[in-house]
């Protein structure tokens, strides 16, 4: 087990660290550094962590231990008896807790093979109230030798995520952008300050089409809903099985439909029953009328939207 002590981690100073010792063929980078990393079996090493006063400084915590999948590797035994394995991973949660800080949080990822014995055993040393959440990995898919096993298939690993205190934690939300504009996003919405069931749409590019006076370019139309996103919007489409009846009923009147100037209001009122974002429930095909007139335009455009209605289809581009 190693770490850097030319410094004082977290805080804690060189005559704390107790027990490490610095490896200069395993160090790298300025030994000044805040950071350290141990090389070492992670039990024996959290326990030397907590003696040497870490405890109570890890925000964040993360174990993968082995599945019990039954396989043998060269590094690890895979296939421990239930019970050993029951006793193995509650030795190392039990000596993980004291090092939590008060707003830290431990994830364990695991596959479905003792999913039910670790959560059971992380209720045990962090208590169900601070359970957070158990997030489920894709981690393939039912093709190959997968497509024809005649049994069930595992496809998924899971996250079970426990805080210290669940008063105290608090999610640090990561925001991956898009590296292209989101097509999909391809109605401007005219008065978003208005009660819902007044509301008018129109398409994007019809709207960026009168703003600048011309024809826009695909780039144009992308770049003026960025700057005003807060009037760009997509339509959600509800799964019909999954909503209340309230809203499959809102949903069933939309499709049947004639009249195009009613379209924003029931959009709105499935929105509402659904606790979804807006997307058209229709089947057919209506012009975009210019908004705030009321009314469908004398001679409405070639429609350029499709709402797809309960069907698989994609949300068309403009």
């Amino acid at each position: 087990m190693q770490l850097d002590t030319e410094c004082a981690p977290f805080g804690a100073t060189r005559a704390a660290l107790s027990g490490f010792e610095r490896d200069p063929e395993r160090s790298y980078g300025d030994p000044r550094s805040a950071s350290g990393v141990v090389v070492g079996e992670n039990l024996g090493v959290m326990k030397r962590l907590v003696r040497a006063g870490f405890a109570g400084r890890f925000r964040c915590i993360y174990f993968d231990p082995p599945y019990n999948s039954g396989r043998r590797f060269a590094e690890y035994a895979d296939a421990l008896d239930p019970a050993a394995w029951r006793a193995m991973i509650r030795e190392r949660l039990a000596v993980a807790a004291p090092l939590l800080a008060a707003d830290g949080a431990i994830f364990v990822e695991i596959d479905d093979t003792e999913l039910g014995t670790l959560q059971l055993e992380m209720d045990r040393a962090f208590g169900r109230e601070h359970r957070v959440s158990t997030v489920t990995l894709v981690r393939s898919a039912p093709t190959g030798h997968k497509a024809i096993n005649r049994g069930p298939v595992n496809v998924t690993d899971f996250v079970l995520v426990y805080a210290k205190d669940r008063a105290h934690w608090r999610c640090n939300p990561l925001v991956r952008e898009r590296t292209r504009y989101d097509r999909a996003y391809s109605t401007w919405l005219d008065n978003p300050e208005d009660p819902l069931d007044r509301w008018r749409f129109e398409s994007l590019a019809a709207h960026v089409r009168r703003a600048v006076g011309r024809r826009p370019s695909r780039e144009e139309v992308e770049a003026y809903a960025v700057l005003n996103a807060a009037r760009v919007v997509r339509f959600a489409q509800p799964r019909y099985e999954a909503v209340s009846a309230a809203a499959r009923s809102l949903i069933d009147i939309a499709k049947h439909a004639h009249d195009p100037r009613k379209l924003p209001l029931m959009l709105s009122r499935i929105a509402i029953a659904s606790s979804i974002h807006l997307r058209a429930s229709l089947s057919r095909r209506f012009s975009i009328w210019p908004a705030g007139s009321g009314q469908p335009s004398d001679n409405p455009a070639p429609c350029r939207h499709r709402f797809s209605g309960l069907s698989s289809e994609r949300h068309p581009r403009i």
